[in-house]
């Protein structure tokens, strides 16, 4: 079965199969949740809100629906100048914001967001690897930062942590 399946996907990478299997399964109404992590000082919220900032709309089709099947709220932004809107106005638990995006990065939204006071917590998410990169996205707030390529369950382990701390705070 695995030889047939190899040959029907063609040359498509194993990464790739995954990205567009979550972006099909995102189409469907039936789906799988997940009871998310108890909720946090913010009024008693039954399940936290994600904000998720990328220009890849396969990268945000495939977060947004294993994120959901943990129990969570998702919205999505593929700039950043949308994404500091939807921060300032719907105040998510955590904002997963893609380093490079267009109209502001995520350096950027992230300033905003801590010049702002606002009560996000936000997870840096980039292809860039350099210490300087990484440190640049602690200096400037961030609670987390996740290097491309990831495994997104890794990505929901980190958003549950974050929110464990935010509770236990």
């Amino acid at each position: 079965m695995q030889a047939a399946a190899a040959e029907y996907l063609g040359a498509w990478e194993p990464e790739e199969v995954l990205m567009r299997l979550a972006l099909a399964t995102t189409r469907t109404t039936s789906r799988l949740v997940v009871q998310g992590p108890k909720a946090g000082r913010r009024g008693g919220v039954a399940s936290p809100s994600v904000l998720l900032a990328d220009d890849d709309p396969i990268v945000l089709a495939l977060l947004r629906s294993i994120l959901q099947n943990y129990g969570m709220q998702c919205q999505t932004a593929e700039n950043g100048q949308e994404a500091l809107r939807i921060v300032r106005e719907t105040k998510p638990h955590v904002a997963v914001l893609d380093v490079s995006m267009p109209e502001l990065d995520g350096y950027e939204v992230l300033t905003a967001i801590r010049a702002d006071r606002l009560p996000t917590l936000v997870v840096m998410l980039s292809a860039r690897q350099q210490e300087s990169d990484i440190v640049k996205g602690f200096q400037l707030g961030a609670d987390d930062y996740l290097i491309k390529p990831f495994s997104p369950l890794e990505l929901v382990a980190r958003v549950k942590r974050l929110l464990r701390q935010e509770v236990d705070a």
